[in-house]
């Protein structure tokens, strides 16, 4: 008789294997310090996903940060923005203002790549949510009234903005403006115009259907969808009734007779 301890040891091995690839291919966290420390290992950081990415930036100090931005990808940026930003439907506007506010300090090639990593939505939520703005109509005259605080004059002398109170949120959005204007003035003004013309929930909701599609994309399933897949039904609940499709035309194919 064939001894079978043997075979289930090896089909047990092989599970395992296979249970280990899979941990480590979407959950098994990555060092993306280690990864900076050497020039292989930089090279590498390119093909990290972007979930590894967004999990190993958890990790990182600001200046460790800083550092790595120059080898990842437009895509895998916007991978990160898509896993942080977002809880259900809401964006933060503060995580936003936080990652973004890295090209502050970048290289024109990385800022340039890291403002094209979002969506032009979310700019112009941030900016609706965090500024107060006023577009010039005379030399010396602004839309509306413009309110008391720190103010800031566009580069193009187009907009007069309201920064917030807070220091610290103001100084940030002070150096983010600067430099895209400094970067990208069109897109600037393109982004602080649709911020004045619509509605903040608009914004979010363009964003929020943009981030939906990419993360379905990538694997992940929508909040909202997940429960209408995964709820628990009652066994009282009627089964849900099938969709009877009705016929848009008749085929013209001949009748095949015996």
């Amino acid at each position: 008789m064939p001894n079978v301890e043997p075979q289930k040891e090896r089909e047990e091995l092989l599970v395992r294997q296979a249970e280990e690839l899979v941990f480590e291919t979407l959950y098994s966290p990555v060092d993306l310090s280690a990864l900076l420390a050497t020039a292989n290992g930089r090279g590498r950081i390119r093909r990290v996903s972007p979930a590894h990415l967004y999990y190993g930036l958890q990790k990182l100090e600001d200046s460790e940060i800083t550092t790595l931005l120059p080898h990842i990808t437009q895509e895998q940026w916007t991978g990160v923005l898509d896993l942080d930003l977002w809880s259900k439907d809401e964006m933060s506007t503060g995580a936003f203002l936080y990652l973004e506010g890295f090209i502050a300090g970048a290289d024109d090639p990385v800022a340039r790549k890291l403002i094209r990593a979002a969506d032009p939505e979310l700019w112009s939520l941030l900016f609706k949510r965090r500024l107060r703005i006023h577009q010039r109509i005379e030399e010396d005259e602004f839309e509306g009234a413009p309110e008391e605080g720190e103010r800031l004059e566009t580069p193009d002398r187009a907009f007069l903005l309201i920064l917030p109170e807070d220091p610290e949120e103001s100084r940030r959005l002070r150096a983010l403006v600067s430099r895209l204007f400094g970067l990208d003035p069109e897109l600037a003004t393109i982004l602080l115009l649709e911020a004045q013309a619509r509605t903040s929930v608009e914004l979010e909701e363009e964003g929020y259907q943009n981030c939906k599609r990419r993360i379905e994309t990538a694997g992940f399933q929508d909040y909202f969808d997940s429960f209408e897949i995964f709820s628990v039904l009652s066994p009282d609940d009627p089964l849900p009734e099938k969709k009877r499709e009705s016929i848009v035309e008749l085929s013209t194919l001949p009748i095949l007779r015996a």
